[in-house]
């Protein structure tokens, strides 16, 4: 298996450093995106692509504010460089620098090999009762995160909402929700690049005021495409929504029963500054399964 991971970071640069050089073995090739707004120093980061060339980090890169634009258009500057790359991978995974596997490259290659052809993806239909409003205030509203940030977004939301303003989402292409986390062919990348590119005059004057549009835009796309068929409603992501502090959760020594027991192969999100022993637990139990 020849594989692609498409990861977004942001901080923690020694966490990150640990899941490259778990990940990036035999014919796995990493492409990431660092935040432009970071303040961290991944100049060990920078060193390590100069000596390995499966490693590739992004030149455009995007300050990304929760909630807002740019977080899409570093994933889909993530999905064009994997486009255009001279290998063609048979599956991508796109990960947060804060994901860890919770099984053995070997192991990801033969479940990904015993389920060829299928596409990983988290969904749920327009309105979903798990979002406030179904979502529908994420496509509805004029949402201007990466202008006036997110808590003047939402006092200008209310006034449009007060005032009945509502915006016509785009036909095909606002349909769907989910998580952003996928594991797909090149196949369906390739085509999720192609539509982007093709409807960019729509995509990007509508999507650019939409919130979370990271969780709508590409799904959308996704279950409107000749692959719908094949898509297997999980991202083979272990996330924790429900427990708490923090949505997701993140998670500690305590949840690694869960995650282990789960049967997905990542598991989000960790932070190694909060607990920095979760990573060698983690990793200790990947070795006895």
């Amino acid at each position: 298996m020849k594989l692609a991971y498409l990861i977004v970071a942001h901080q923690n640069p020694d966490q990150l450093a640990i899941l490259v050089h778990t990940l990036l073995v035999e014919t796995n090739h990493i492409f990431v995106h660092i935040d432009a707004g970071s303040e961290d120093d991944f100049s060990a980061l920078y060193a390590l692509e100069e000596t390995d060339s499966r490693l590739h980090i992004l030149e455009d890169q995007f300050r990304v504010n929760w909630g807002g634009f740019n977080l899409t258009l570093a994933v889909i500057s993530l999905f064009n460089a994997c486009n255009q790359y001279e290998t063609t991978f048979d599956y991508i995974f796109t990960l947060s620098g804060q994901d860890f596997p919770l099984v053995s490259n070997s192991h990801i290659n033969a479940y990904l090999h015993q389920h060829q052809g299928t596409e990983f993806v988290e969904y749920h239909a327009l309105p979903f009762e798990g979002w406030n409003y179904g979502g529908l205030d994420r496509i509805e509203y004029y949402w201007l995160i990466d202008e006036i940030g997110f808590s003047n977004s939402a006092a200008f939301v209310e006034t449009q909402r007060a005032e009945g303003v509502k915006r016509i989402p785009p036909d095909r292409l606002a349909t769907h929700g989910g998580s952003c986390w996928m594991t797909i062919t090149s196949g369906l990348m390739k085509y999720i690049c192609e539509t982007i590119q093709r409807d960019w005059a729509i995509i990007y004057p509508y999507f650019k005021y939409t919130l979370i549009s990271d969780e709508i835009l590409i799904q959308s796309i996704i279950l409107h495409s000749p692959f719908a068929g094949k898509i297997v409603n999980n991202n083979l992501r272990y996330i924790d929504w429900y427990s708490g502090p923090g949505f997701p959760k993140t998670l500690t020594l305590s949840d690694l029963d869960a995650a282990f027991d789960s049967g997905r192969l990542f598991a989000r999100k960790i932070n190694t500054n909060s607990d920095n022993d979760i990573i060698e637990n983690i990793k200790n139990r990947m070795s006895l399964c």
